[in-house]
């Protein structure tokens, strides 16, 4: 009578916690083979979220711009009396 070999061996240490499993060269081969293909999908994925980022970032700042600061405002040198017109009844409201 022939006894089939288990799939795999678990290791345990004194404590009963596995530390450790022994499995067939062939399924390591394919478990690393895999390991590797899911290492390739996460840094396909990672670049994708950067370049997403990056490209919605740009989009956001040309998309609307942002309205000037107040420090902006008033640091702006006015260029014609028509402006400063504007500007004086403005701040009167």
């Amino acid at each position: 009578m022939v006894i089939p070999a288990p799939a795999s061996l678990e290791v345990r240490n004194a404590d009963g916690q596995v530390v450790a499993y022994i499995v067939p060269a062939e399924q390591m081969s394919r478990l690393r083979a895999e390991v590797e293909s899911l290492r390739e999908q996460l840094a396909e994925a990672i670049w994708q979220r950067d370049h997403h980022l990056a490209k919605r970032e740009e989009l956001l700042k040309t998309w609307a711009p942002l309205p000037p600061t107040e420090e902006k405002l008033l640091a702006a040198v006015p260029n014609s009396d028509e402006i400063q017109k504007l500007i004086a009844d403005l701040e009167s409201r």
